[in-house]
Order: structure tokens, then sequence, then C-alpha cells
């Protein structure tokens, strides 16, 4: 088995992300979660997956995304950019090459661009159980939401699972 390497293009730039090793995306996990677990649950809340909050209008999430802020530190932030991008390649006049060394004149002014772009990490590392992922941090908020229904439950012809649709 290999590390799964995924495209995107945000803003008309080619970007590929590598999933990271499965211990370091563990602890990296463990981390975002005591981090931002209750910020992020309010994020994705009214979310299907991690890909559906990135094709969404950053300003539209307002007071989710102040949340994240008020419990990220700047150290946080840098730590979680810098892991979640630290194998990410980007297409600059028709040349790839690696993205972190050229991240910060990359990135200047491009924010929008640049947090699209980790949730597209976030997704290829943890995309796989993203849709349970939105259910379990929802529950954690107390809220019930149609997705975990969907989601928490085994796929169908699997042990577990219902024939009848969820609802």
């Amino acid at each position: 088995m290999s590390l799964e390497t995924k495209s995107t293009d945000i803003g008309g730039v080619a970007y590929q992300v590598t999933q990271l090793p499965a211990m370091r995306g563990l602890k990296l996990l463990n981390r975002l979660g005591r981090a931002l677990g209750p910020a992020l649950a309010d994020l994705l809340g009214g979310a299907e997956s991690l890909s559906s909050i990135a094709q969404m209008d950053l300003g539209a999430l307002g007071v989710s995304v102040r949340a994240l802020f008020d419990r990220l530190t700047e150290d946080e932030l840098q730590f979680f950019t810098a892991t979640l991008l630290e194998n990410a390649r980007v297409t600059i006049n028709g040349q790839v090459g690696p993205l972190m060394p050229v991240f910060d004149l990359h990135f200047a002014g491009q924010y929008e661009n640049l947090f699209r772009l980790l949730w597209f990490a976030l997704e290829t590392n943890y995309g796989n159980f993203s849709g349970g992922l939105v259910g379990r941090l929802v529950a954690l908020r107390g809220q019930a939401s149609p997705i975990e229904a969907s989601t928490i439950s085994p796929p169908p012809g699997q042990p577990g699972a219902s024939s009848s649709p969820a609802r």
C-alpha cells in the first residue's frame, strides 16, 4: 500500500496533497480534536462532508469561523497548516513543485484559497470517515443531524447494516 495523493484546482491553481502516514495522521487528528472539537462541530453541523465545507463561502460561515479562531492559537494554526501541507505540491507556470518553499509568497492575500486547500488536505487525510466524523462532532454538540444516520451506520451489505434507507 502507498499514501494516496489527490489533486484539486483552487482559484485556477492546481494542487496535489498526499496523505500523512497513519501515525502522523492519528497524532494530528488527536491534536485537531482537542484544539478545535466544539468549534469544529459548530462549523460542520450543517455540512454533509468536509468537501462540502470547501465549497462554502467563508464569509457566510461567520460565527463558526470566529469560534474556530477563538480556540486556535497562532502556533497551532502554523502547526496544522505545515503538517497538512508538508507534502503538498503546486503547479506554477506549468512547473510542479513543493508548496511549502513558496507558501508565503504564493498565499499572500489569498487566504480564502489557503483555507480551501486546508479543507481539501483534511478531506484527503480523513475523508474516508469524514461523514462519520461530522456526525460524531455534531452529536458531541448535542444536536441531531440527518447525516448521522446515513454515515455512522455500516454500508449496505456489511454486518450491522440496515436494508432500509436511512431517514
